[in-house]
Parts: C-alpha cells; structure tokens; sequence
C-alpha cells in the first residue's frame, strides 16, 4: 500500500513484529528507489501519525481536550515534531494528526510517547484499542 509505513495504539509504541516488518519492507524500497524504479517518497513530505480512538464511557469532551492540551507542552519538544490536528466526528470517533519531519522522528516519538510526565492521564481517557499508522506525502494538491 503506497504511503501506508506502521501502526500501533495509543499508549503502546508499535508492536516489534510489526516494526521489524516495516524495516524489511522498507529496505525492498529503499533498493527500489537506488535502481530508480521507484521516486523517493522520503522527499515528497512530511510524515502524518493518524490515531483513531474513541473516548472510555463518561469522559466529557472538555477534560480530555485539556488533557491533550497538556500533553502539547511535552509534545513540541520532541524532535520533528510540526504541528498537530485533534478531530472527532459526531459518533465519538477521534482522529489525531501528528506531523513529523521524518518517519524516524516519528517511530522514535512513538517509542518516547509513554515517558512523557502529560501522557498517562492523556492515555487513561482513551478506550482500547486503538489504532496508528503513518503516511507519508506523496502528493499535494491545492484547492
């Protein structure tokens, strides 16, 4: 799948197996690109982490915002990070956008994520399970 790189879930950094595929996967690509079958996707863009979750029964939208105001503080200090996007649609589902210079600022956030002093209330709001993947851009379009 172009642009599709790893998952995990919030409050976990992605599983080992699933890492160790994406570095395999990854090195098939990274021949591809060096024999010129395939453009470099690396240098198209920014690396977006989407993590879809729902919120536990009875927490109110308004704590959990300030909880992930909160985590900002320990967010924009980590290396690559951009900037990020809070979404919810009007059934409960969640979607956070996370923008990371590269994928391995990404990966290495992901393993820090669980460290930060602002995430275990952040995390203890959110339902299990709940899923993460990174892109990247390989195109972009204006209006």
């Amino acid at each position: 799948m172009a642009g599709f790189l790893t998952h995990g879930v919030y409050g976990r950094p992605p599983r080992l197996s699933t890492c160790d595929c994406y570095r395999r996967r990854q090195k098939r690509h990274d021949k591809r690109v060096e024999k010129g079958r395939l453009e470099n996707p690396m240098e198209a863009g920014p690396v977006v982490e989407i993590v879809l979750f729902r919120l536990k029964e009875g927490i109110r939208h308004e704590d959990f915002l300030q909880a992930a105001d909160a985590l900002m503080l320990d967010l924009r200090k980590m290396r690559g990070y951009i900037k990020r996007e809070l979404l919810c649609d009007p059934s409960g589902q969640w979607v956070d956008l996370v923008y990371w210079r590269s994928l391995d600022e990404a990966l290495v956030a992901a393993e820090q994520f669980n460290t930060l002093p602002s995430a275990r209330p952040f995390n203890a709001m959110i339902e299990p399970p709940s899923r993460m993947l990174h892109v990247q851009r390989l195109r972009h379009y204006d209006g």
